[in-house]
């Protein structure tokens, strides 16, 4: 068989859209031609191709082998771009080091367009290591690169994500606008249909769902027509819906992205995305969460990917919980998570598995151990990120409980609860106040829990109108100053690092760290501009604005609704309505539904 030259370029660029066929074909192929040049581009094919189906060893061999077949035909342009390709494979496999002493190699023999494509490779690492400045400077000079015209969607691409990784969304935005004009102009196509899901993915990381999402259908409609995978673009989609708590739908898309995944035999995304979908499963109280997250966990345990297992297992153990089935194997398990997690540098993540550890130890009558745990947690509650702050205060007020100490337990409730406040008046974007409210509910559900169990029908009312008015008043915050807009921003865009860190199980310490620089600045800025509110109103003025008119407020705790009606003045506490939850539930979906259905043109 002859071998042309355009049929090597095809095969690598066609390796991204068929990497099986071009793998099989590449490696068919190599042997056939005896010229170096051509070898050096089949191999290359076949590395590119074997790093997308999640073959990463193959990957490195076959760009070996492309680098050695362009060095024995002196060929300095291949070499230099096998020894990117090369690089993108070590790097992918975790060999960050190796990777840059690959471009560093291709750099001193790259001539021209080589030169270009070696600073684009070069920013993609520094990007994927969170050195987003340094990134943000190769690519600018990439761009500039008197070889940049053919490539510039590709490197506009590029560093159009890192600016909405670093938060300068508006930047960002124009440079994947104009890639959008570049390759839309002779209609639709996979370059097309890639560019608008990257303006998606910018507009999701800015918090402007609506524009993100319509962006993702258009590109998933383009993409399907053509006979393109949509996996990775059904993991953005979830990771929008899951950042906006819209877990449900986030589910869906992160189950659809998967079972792409699987048909396509890409390995490392399918396991990845597993955790996505157990998470968002977890979320809404499906069953089916904990087959999920083992199941993930499996999969990343023979991946070598330890740290992002131990996430998914302790998934499993949520939902354990969740289901009422606390034992002490499940508190073993979750001691061992948190150690894995914090071994790895994911310490909110060891933080909320030493938190389950503490309430799996206090279900099942451990007493000693749940103090242990519970106060390695609670130590938390001064310092760090507001989120371990939160979880640090749900420590200690069940500390306080446990010792019996019913009114140090709901000045820590409180305590939490304003940590909760105060996390949503700095942030001032309902998609990051939703994020917050949810993260309290704990400590208001345990709020509401000891007002229960006092049968105080008043003090129920100040718990749930405590929690309800600070969860509806998302979003109220619309102006803020121009500095405080960046620094949202930034915010914004330091916790979609940290949450595709987590997954990817990359370091997560200089995400964790901007996070804490960032919420420290925003909340000076946040205690000059906005004063603290009351969201509870006086019983007596309460009784006066009502007059002879009737109030009832429902509740909803582990599963049982109850009221609390004002008549008259007097409050009376029904505590379980004998409501069936499920039923609630359908409602609300149904109701749901006909919002959108009301919302759509």
């Amino acid at each position: 068989m002859v071998v042309a030259d355009e049929d090597v370029d095809r095969l690598i660029a066609r390796a991204e859209r068929d990497p099986v066929e071009v793998l099989e074909l590449a490696l068919a192929l190599v042997g056939t031609t005896t010229s170096g040049d051509q070898a050096s581009g089949l191999w290359r094919a076949a590395s590119l191709a074997a790093r997308l189906l999640d073959r990463l060893d193959e990957a490195i061999a076959h760009a070996r082998c492309s680098v050695a077949a362009a060095r024995s035909a002196s060929h300095a342009e291949r070499e230099a771009e096998a020894r990117v390709t090369l690089a993108l494979a070590l790097f992918t496999s975790g060999r960050t080091r190796q990777a840059l002493t690959e471009l560093d190699r291709a750099e001193r023999v790259a001539e021209g367009t080589g030169v270009m494509r070696v600073l684009g490779q070069r920013a993609l690492l520094m990007e994927r290591v969170g050195r987003l400045d340094e990134a943000l400077s190769l690519y600018s000079q990439a761009v500039q690169h008197p070889a940049a015209a053919d490539h510039l969607d590709v490197l506009l691409t590029d560093r159009g994500i890192a600016l909405a990784l670093s938060g300068r969304f508006d930047e960002a935005i124009a440079d994947l606008e104009r890639v959008c004009d570049l390759v839309g102009s002779d209609g639709p196509s996979g370059l097309l249909a890639y560019a608008l899901h990257n303006l998606g993915f910018a507009h999701a990381a800015a918090g402007r769902l609506n524009t993100a999402l319509g962006l993702f259908d258009d590109a998933d409609a383009m993409l399907t027509d053509l006979g393109f995978t949509v996996g990775k673009t059904l993991v953005a989609r979830a990771r929008a819906l899951r950042s906006a708590r819209l877990h449900d739908e986030a589910g869906e898309a992160a189950l659809a992205a998967l079972h792409e995944f699987e048909r396509v035999g890409a390995l490392a995304d399918a396991a990845e995305t597993r955790v996505l979908v157990a998470q968002a499963f977890l979320r809404r109280g499906d069953p089916a969460t904990g087959a999920e997250a083992r199941a993930a966990s499996v999969a990343l345990r023979r991946q070598g990917r330890s740290a992002l297992a131990a996430l998914a297992e302790h998934t499993a153990l949520q939902a354990r919980i969740m289901a009422g089935r606390p034992d002490r194997r499940t508190l073993a398990a979750a001691v061992r998570c948190a150690d894995e997690l914090a071994a790895a540098g994911m310490a909110s993540e060891a933080l909320e598995a030493r938190l389950t550890a503490g309430l799996l130890a206090r279900a099942v009558g451990e007493d000693a151990a749940a103090v242990t745990y519970l106060a390695m947690v609670a130590a938390e509650r001064g310092r760090g990120l507001l989120a371990d702050r939160l979880r640090g205060w749900h420590a200690e007020a069940l500390l306080r409980l446990d010792r019996g100490d019913r009114a140090s337990c709901r000045r820590a409730i409180v305590a939490g609860i304003d940590v909760v406040r105060e996390m949503q008046a700095m942030l001032g974007a309902a998609d990051l106040q939703a994020a917050a409210a949810g993260s309290g509910l704990a400590l208001a559900d345990l709020g509401l829990q000891l007002a229960l169990e006092d049968d105080d029908a008043w003090d129920v009312l100040r718990w749930v109108e405590r929690w309800r008015a600070g969860s509806l008043g998302l979003g109220l915050r619309t102006a803020v100053s121009a500095d405080l807009a960046v620094e949202l921003d930034a915010l914004r865009a330091a916790f979609g690092r940290l949450d595709t860190a987590v997954l990817g199980g990359d370091d997560v310490a200089a995400a964790r760290q901007q996070i804490a620089q960032l919420e420290t600045r925003i909340r000076a800025r946040s205690r000059r501009s906005v004063g603290r509110s009351s969201t509870t109103v006086a019983r007596a003025d309460l009784v006066g604005q009502l007059g002879r008119t009737v109030l009832v407020t429902y509740f909803e705790l582990r599963g049982r609704v109850g009221a609390v009606t004002v008549i008259d003045g007097t409050a009376r506490l029904h505590a379980d309505l004998g409501i069936d939850l499920a039923e609630v539930a359908r409602i609300g979906e149904a109701v749901f539904f006909a919002l959108r259905r009301l919302g759509s043109p």
